[in-house]
């Protein structure tokens, strides 16, 4: 049933044929294809550093909103955002999809009664987004914590390496030395971040524990060193997930220990043995090692402190895509519908009333009285997608107007009817009355008419019934025709008498009405097609319409519009509905779509060549890829390599050129993974112990741009140590050398480990092969030595290894037939040489000159001798019975050298004249013991004595003694002088003297001093001023390695009665020997040495 809700036309399409114009703006770029967003735009608490919304013809749909009297159209958009520096690699690139709906109003653009979709001051609260992807960062939370924590790996936060010398492990010391991991491309060696529970985070951080010089408790077998174990340091801690960013509360972690296992190697079979012993003792060593451990997690866990991250919200990036969407689409203008208005046109249209039913678009034109277009219902007929409704009151104004124009004009006159027809099938047919109605399926006309000579000349009158049916018919030239046709017969009332007539006046009518319904049928299409703006095809002889288009044939910005009429045409009394076929086809149909698809996410090693493949190959486009580290490539297959490892965000663009062509981008994310540095520790060496080699490790690094430091684990108990890098970071790849210098102390084989590790973590790591070889130890007696019979002598030799771990024994062969006798060894094992004394104590008991030979041999069987002379000297003719000589100062006793201070410090032998009133003689009578004593007699004053030189050793102490005896009768004073330097200047003020003067009876001196050269001299001396008588006898030499030192002590106090008792706590004990330990064999001090 025709309804135009008192509108003239209804012109009516589906919600499809909408569709079409849709994807026909989409096709002209009213839809965008693609829109760039500009770089600073915030995205939540970030800036853009580019950005792009792609919206993909198949994303492009609509919904009708009656209520709103709009379009709700939805764009299926992507979106791919890039962050200007993100805190985290993760938050550099966001890639979403959503639903963006956009409710815009049907109206008439401004001005115009053309209609269409306003997108002209689209409020902004038209335009909504809905993230069809999801929450971008709930799939990636611990990922940004996980990346955060890397960034302090680089940075140093968490330390690389901890050295701590003389850690206290329950009981056990230790130098230790901490490895801390974060290597991207060893899932063993990664920092691992977990979400156990909704609000917990856990962070799982690898280590190496090394210990070296290792130090036992009291009671424990020396531990076997180095030891070490591998663990995860564990830090749960709480999570937050707060609108707007990501928080891990890591000063509030606790700590623990997973994963304790052995290093391998000896360290980690050191570590088993270790722990199993200290276990029979009641020591956990496990559990001491863990609490280190635990210690210094909490460390890191400060250090690092609490971990945020700022994060978009969900609403805030719908926010963010409805606000490109919308600028884009203000933009861009409105989207037509129908357009009947232009320039050239001739549509005589008074108003438009454009209304949204719920599943199609209905345009109500010229409204009439009581029109009501919320009554307007979709009257589309099932299978058609467009509908034009005339109004029955709109089609029979038509009819009565179109019937009465003058006949000028094409019609009847404005007295019509009557009106007389001619030649009506041979007749002449008089129209006494008409009444043309709708009625359904039928144009009904009634009326009476006369026709003249009927019958023998007689005129017949009579009443008529017709309907006329209206269909479309093809033209050979594809246009199409409307064309009346009559239903039936006419329905014929006549006289009785005039039946014989009837059949005949049906073919009159029949011609008749044919000719009236046509010109009234041709003025309601003609006056449709004014009213909708369609085009209409006249015949050129004729000027009949040929042919009529539904809808206007040009939408402005969308492009032609092709309808076809279809059959049956439907007529009620209400009106008629005339059903189409409707095709959109956009202005650029035929110009290429080339969206640009990067066809990513893409994955690649540093360093590696990436094949990059755009898409689609397309005529008439052109393609640039932009690799995003700077480089580009005008091609839409590529190759790149990139210097560095981290998220890059490759941009891959077509352009169209095409009229009507569009530029398209699409990104791909471009993870480059970390590629560690290649090692080469170097062939494989025999060195010495002790023997300080630099050890070279060159490397590459396909990441030219990263830098470098190295460890150096020379497979001994030393700590591993830091390596000195130099390097060049040119492409296409980074060249290094690492060096450490290294001496071992002890023989043996050794594998030296040499791991280099990027800036990022990643540890490349090779191996070399050590032999050391013993070296036996070097030792030096120093200078010869002087002794002296039945004294006590200790004998003291130097010696080094550079194998300062080696222990040592030695011996001494004294060099006069007695056994050897095992020396005293005292040492250090302190790097660079292990340094000690092999000491020995002897007496010899006769003067002569000894060879003694020191052997020392270290526990490898290296051994070295050395031999010293050792003289065993005593003053000559100390008691003046080995004889006297006869000299020009008279008689001396041999092996003493006489002076007289006039005549100088040399011996008499050389004196030219014997100085008057001095004569030396051997006195028999006077003695002290024995049989002989030497006598000075001078007269006057005078100072004459005797000398000897005696072998010494430098620093030692040297009593001497001598008897003297001075005649009564005659005064004078008696000297004893020892000078510590040798000399023999009587004079000289280095001499240290005693003086006696008793008279008459014997008496002694003494004298002593530290020898500073290798001799000394004694000097016997007599002095007076009016003469002198004196005997000297029995010379005597104690001799002492120890120096006498004074010192006043405080006044001692009483002994208690309870006695007294000495602590012997700090007494040292044998132990194992070690860096900066000093072993013992004996008690002997180094000063007893």
């Amino acid at each position: 049933m025709a309804n135009t809700a008192g509108y003239e036309v209804v012109a009516e399409v589906t919600q499809a044929v909408v569709q079409q114009m849709l994807l026909a703006a989409w096709d002209n770029g009213i839809v965008p294809h693609s829109t760039d967003v500009a770089a600073r735009t915030f995205f939540g608490p970030y800036q853009l550093a580019d950005g792009v919304v792609n919206i993909p013809r198949t994303g492009v749909s609509l919904a009708m909103v009656p209520a709103d009297n709009a379009l709700r159209i939805t764009l299926s958009s992507q979106i791919q955002a890039e962050i200007a520096n993100p805190p985290v690699p993760s938050l550099k690139y966001f890639n979403m999809a959503a639903d963006v709906a956009v409710t815009a109003p049907l109206g008439t653009f401004p001005g115009t009664i053309n209609v269409g979709v306003i997108l002209e001051g689209l409020p902004r609260d038209r335009v909504r987004a809905t993230l069809t992807s999801g929450d971008p960062i709930g799939p990636i939370t611990t990922g940004l914590i996980r990346e955060y924590v890397h960034q302090c790996y680089e940075n140093r936060t968490i330390p690389h390496t901890i050295t701590e010398p003389g850690a206290a492990l329950g009981g056990f010391t230790a130098d230790a030395f901490l490895e801390i991991f974060d290597d991207p491309s060893d899932p063993n060696n990664q920092i691992v971040v977990s979400q156990p529970t909704a609000a917990q985070v856990k962070l799982l951080i690898p280590v190496h524990l090394r210990l070296s010089n290792i130090a036992a408790p009291p009671g424990f077998p020396p531990p076997l060193s180095p030891m070490g174990v591998t663990a995860k340091l564990s830090l749960l801690c709480p999570l937050e997930l707060g609108s707007g960013y990501i928080k891990a509360l890591l000063t509030s972690a606790t700590a623990d220990v997973e994963d304790l296992a052995p290093a391998s190697g000896s360290e980690g079979s050191n570590y088993t043995q270790n722990k199993n012993g200290a276990q029979v003792l009641g020591i956990d060593l496990e559990a001491a090692l863990k609490n280190e451990l635990i210690t210094r997690a909490r460390v890191l866990a400060a250090d690092i402190g609490d971990i945020r991250v700022d994060v978009p919200t969900v609403a805030q990036i719908e926010t963010f895509i409805a606000d490109q969407v919308h600028a884009a689409l203000l933009a861009r203008g409105n989207i037509s519908v129908w357009t009947p208005q232009t320039p050239d046109s001739t549509v005589t249209v008074s108003n438009v009333t454009p209304k949204v039913l719920a599943d199609a678009l209905a345009i109500a034109i010229n409204a009439g009285p009581g029109a009501d277009a919320n009554a307007i219902t979709n009257q589309i007929p099932a299978g058609r997608s467009c509908a034009i409704i005339i109004a029955g009151w709109k089609v029979l104004q038509i009819i009565d107007e179109t019937i009465h124009r003058p006949e000028s004009e094409g019609g009847y006159g404005p007295d019509f009817p009557p009106k007389t027809f001619h030649n009506i099938d041979g007749h002449d047919v008089k129209l006494n009355s008409l009444s043309i109605s709708l009625v359904d399926g039928a144009i009904r006309l009634e009326g009476d008419v006369t026709v003249v000579d009927a019958i023998c000349g007689a005129d017949v009158d009579g009443s008529f019934t017709a309907h006329v049916g209206l269909e479309w018919v093809d033209n050979p030239d594809g246009s199409q025709t409307i064309r009346p046709y009559m239903i039936g017969d006419p329905d014929v009332d006549l006289p009785d008498w005039a039946w014989i007539v009837s059949l005949l006046l049906g073919f009159i009518l029949g011609g008749l009405i044919g000719g009236i319904i046509v010109a009234i049928v041709m003025s309601v299409i003609d006056d449709l097609a004014e009213d909708l703006g369609g085009a209409v095809i006249r015949d050129e002889v004729t000027g009949q319409i040929r042919n009529v288009g539904a809808w206007p044939q040009q939408l402005e910005g969308i492009g032609t519009v092709t309808t076809r009429f279809e059959n049956p045409v439907d007529i009620d009394a209400d009106g008629i509905i005339f059903p189409d076929a409707f095709q959109v086809k956009a202005i650029y149909a035929d110009t290429v779509v080339a969206s640009a698809r990067a066809q990513g996410p893409y994955s690649v090693a540093a360093g590696a060549t990436l094949a990059f493949h755009g898409a689609p190959l397309a005529p008439h486009t052109s393609y640039e890829w932009q690799f995003g580290d700077g480089t580009s490539a005008a091609a839409a297959s590529a190759t790149h390599a990139y210097a560095d490892d981290g998220l890059y965000v490759a941009k891959f663009t077509t352009v169209v050129s095409q009229p009507g062509g569009c530029r398209t981008r699409e990104f791909a994310a471009v993870r480059v993974h970390n590629v560690p540095p290649k090692v080469d520790a170097g062939p494989d060496i025999t060195i010495h112990e002790g023997q300080e080699v630099e050890f070279i490790a060159r490397f590459t690094d396909d990441e030219w741009p990263d830098r470098h430091e190295a460890v150096f684990d020379f497979g001994d108990d030393s700590l591993p140590v830091i390596g000195v890098v130099s390097e060049s970071n040119e492409p296409p790849r980074a060249h290094g050398t690492a060096r450490a210098k290294h001496a071992y102390c002890e023989d043996g084989e050794y594998l030296v480990t040499v791991k280099v590790r990027d800036e990022d973590g990643g540890v490349g790591v090779a191996t070399k092969h050590v032999k050391v070889l013993n070296v036996p130890p070097s030792v030096e007696v120093g200078e010869d030595m002087y002794a002296y019979p039945c004294t006590p002598i200790t004998l003291v030799a130097q010696f080094t290894d550079p194998g300062w771990c080696d222990t040592h024994t030695g011996t001494w062969d004294f060099g006069d037939c007695t056994p050897p006798q095992p020396a005293i060894i005292r040492e250090q094992h302190k790097p660079p040489a292990g340094v000690g004394i092999a000491a020995a104590a002897h007496v010899y008991q006769r003067c002569g000159v000894y060879l003694a030979t020191v052997t020392v041999v270290d526990n490898d069987g290296g051994a070295d001798s050395d031999t010293m002379v050792v003289q065993v000297v005593n003053v000559r003719n100390r008691d003046f019975e080995d004889g006297f000589r006869n000299c020009r100062l008279g008689v001396v006793a041999n092996e003493w050298e006489a002076y007289v201070a006039s005549a100088g410090p040399v011996p008499a032998s050389l004196a030219a004249a014997t100085p008057a009133g001095v004569r030396y003689e051997a006195e028999e009578f006077v003695v002290h013991n024995g049989q002989r004593s030497q006598r000075l007699v001078g007269e006057g004053a005078f100072r004459a004595g005797l000398w000897q030189k005696l072998g010494a050793n430098p620093g030692w102490d040297y009593q001497v003694t001598v008897w003297y005896q001075l005649d009564e009768r005659a005064g004078g004073a008696c000297r004893l002088g020892v000078d510590p330097s040798g000399g023999t200047d009587a004079a000289s003020g280095q001499i240290v003297w005693s003086q006696g003067v008793e008279l008459g009876r014997w008496a002694q001196l003494a004298v002593r001093t530290t020898a500073r050269a290798r001799a000394i001299t004694i000097f016997l001396e007599v002095t007076a001023e009016r003469g002198a008588r004196a005997c000297l006898d029995e010379v005597g030499l104690v001799v002492t390695p120890c120096p006498l030192h004074v010192s006043f002590p405080q006044p001692m106090r009483p002994l208690s009665k309870e006695g007294f008792s000495v602590d012997w706590t700090q007494e040292r004990k044998p132990g194992r020997v070690g860096a900066d330990q000093a072993t013992e064999t004996t008690g002997l001090t180094q000063a007893e040495a």
